[in-house]
């Protein structure tokens, strides 16, 4: 048991760290602080219960951020350890991802030709052992760990596939986070560079791919930060410094201490060439750092922008150690474009009681070119481009992964083929394998069938010919589901050839097929290569 004087030092040192935060006046801070401070000792001595010290401390940090921005917050050590790997851009272990699903650990994806991937795990897979070691009941925070290690060192995983156990042993290595799974000359002069994130050495990842790009005749580039929820603020700004030309403001922020008041401007010359044209595409999970760079090109007019709008984060935040295994995250300052604007979304400051904040909604933000940009929305696109919204059908495969788990259970009977151009055929071949399944797609008329039917059951009131009535109804309304399937054709086999690429030969052949059938990405070239990006920048 914790004794008296450890919980008030901890509630001292804790509340100390906040010493450099104050409100309207020091007065009120410290008596805020005492306030606290006197509460939790009260609290200690006289509960009539004995008190956790350490989950009341973690419920209160929690409770004090909660009330703040929804990207200040406490991190328990899984959650420190990815933004220390987003730091330091690598770290020991095997090279996949993973995820807890219905309390199995599944594999989510591998990295090509890293030591998972060569150790022939697949998508899917399920862990049930670490180190022969079973790892039912231990929490997720702490299952990374047990994968990750030095390098050169071992560690067992233990297979469950097609109902059999496979121990894989396999030996840990230094693992860079590559944040590009694709980047090609998709034509004889349009390069394409998808970013995953922004982590340590992002911006050297990209360099690599722009020079080649410019020995192979670039004309035209299309940056994809759809789904990149950002990272690292300096390594957004070392990518615009090769995009922008020299002595450019390109981001800059403000905080309460002067120390993270700071202006970011372009110091080299850029790596590809002022007339080479720029498409940027983005998307609502677009976040952060994706959105410095894709707003100071707007802001800027070096590209144009294509999408849908970002996400709305304008907040930069700083890391704090409490202590070994816990930190606390703090929005420190924000982050303002070239024309000035904020582009933070302002949900969190309804009806917030804590924070003030004024916004002067009369104020205008003017891009290079005199165009007029927005704040406090995200990056609205200069063009927005939407997707055709998937069937329902479609969506309702998707969500029960019955399209991933036909091409995991397809690779893994037919582990040598590798052509999937033929579309009909694989698609015949995932409906066989639907009806294998006995897979029905229930629309919302049969699931208020079945609704109704229940209820009349439970109250004895269902007799036998309402079950034939309802068992007539739910079959015609099944008969139909059976056809949407061959409605629908076309996008089921495009995300089947997708998927079944990605299980063949990874990330890099599901870009490859993807990108044809990508109507954003079709689009972009075709405004990079037309007199209306010009009308877009407003340039003369």
């Amino acid at each position: 048991m914790i004794t008296k004087n450890k919980i008030i030092l901890i509630s001292l040192s804790f509340f100390v760290f906040f010493t450099i935060i104050f409100s309207s006046s020091k007065d009120e801070y410290y008596s805020s602080r005492n306030k606290l401070i006197s509460t939790y000792d009260l609290i200690f001595q006289n509960y009539t219960d004995e008190i956790d010290a350490t989950n009341l401390t973690i419920k209160t940090i929690e409770e004090l951020t909660k009330q703040l921005d929804p990207f200040t917050n406490y991190l328990k050590k899984q959650n420190k350890l990815v933004l220390s790997t987003m730091a330091k851009g690598n770290y020991g272990g095997v090279g996949f991802r993973i995820s807890m699903q219905n309390d199995t650990l599944i594999v989510i994806s591998l990295m090509e030709n890293e030591p998972a991937w060569q150790s022939g795990i697949y998508p899917g897979d399920k862990i049930i052992q670490i180190d022969n070691k079973s790892i039912a009941n231990i929490p997720f925070d702490n299952i990374s760990s047990m994968i990750r290690g030095k390098p050169n060192t071992e560690v067992i995983l233990t297979i469950l596939r097609q109902n059999k156990e496979i121990d894989f042993p396999i030996i840990r290595k230094n693992i860079k986070i590559k944040e590009i799974p694709y980047s090609e000359m998709i034509t004889k002069d349009v390069g394409y560079v998808k970013l995953d994130g922004f982590s340590k050495n992002a911006h050297n990842q990209l360099r690599e791919k722009l020079i080649s790009f410019n020995e192979n005749g670039l004309k035209y580039l299309i940056f994809d930060l759809r789904d990149n929820s950002g990272g690292l603020l300096n390594e957004a700004k070392d990518i615009l410094n090769m995009l922008i030309e020299k002595n450019k403001l390109l981001v800059y922020t403000r905080g309460k201490q002067n120390y993270f008041n700071k202006k970011y401007y372009s110091r080299n010359t850029p790596l590809i060439s002022k007339n080479i044209r720029i498409a940027v595409l983005i998307n609502n999970k677009s976040a952060s750092a994706s959105e410095i760079v894709s707003g100071a090109i707007q802001d800027l007019d070096r590209g144009i922008i294509l999408g849908t709008t970002s996400f709305g984060k304008g907040l930069v935040q700083n890391l704090y150690d409490l202590d070994d295994t816990s930190s606390v995250k703090i929005s420190t300052s924000k982050y303002y474009l070239p024309s000035g604007r904020w582009i933070q979304k302002l949900d969190y400051y309804d009806n917030n009681e804590i924070i003030s904040y004024e916004i002067d909604s009369t104020k205008k933000y003017i891009t290079n070119n005199n165009r007029i940009v927005k704040a406090n929305t995200g990056i609205i696109p200069d063009s927005t481009i939407t997707t055709k919204k998937l069937s329902d059908i479609t969506q309702d495969l998707l969500n029960k992964k019955l399209i991933f788990e036909f091409s995991r259970t397809y690779l893994l009977e037919h582990p040598k083929e590798n052509n999937f151009e033929n579309t009909n055929e694989y698609f015949l071949k995932f409906v066989k394998y639907l009806d294998k399944k006995n897979y029905v797609y229930k629309n919302p008329t049969i699931i208020k069938l079945e609704e109704i039917e229940n209820n009349l059951e439970k109250n004895n009131n269902l007799t036998e010919k309402n079950k034939t009535l309802f068992l007539t109804l739910k079959n015609s309304f099944i008969s139909n589901s059976k056809s949407l399937l061959i409605e629908n054709k076309k996008e089921i086999s495009d995300l089947l050839s997708i998927e079944l690429a990605g299980f063949y030969g990874g990330k890099k052949a599901k870009y490859q097929v993807r990108i044809k059938k990508d109507k954003i990405i079709q689009t972009a070239i075709s405004l990079l290569k037309s007199d209306y990006y010009n009308q877009i920048l407003n340039i003369k």
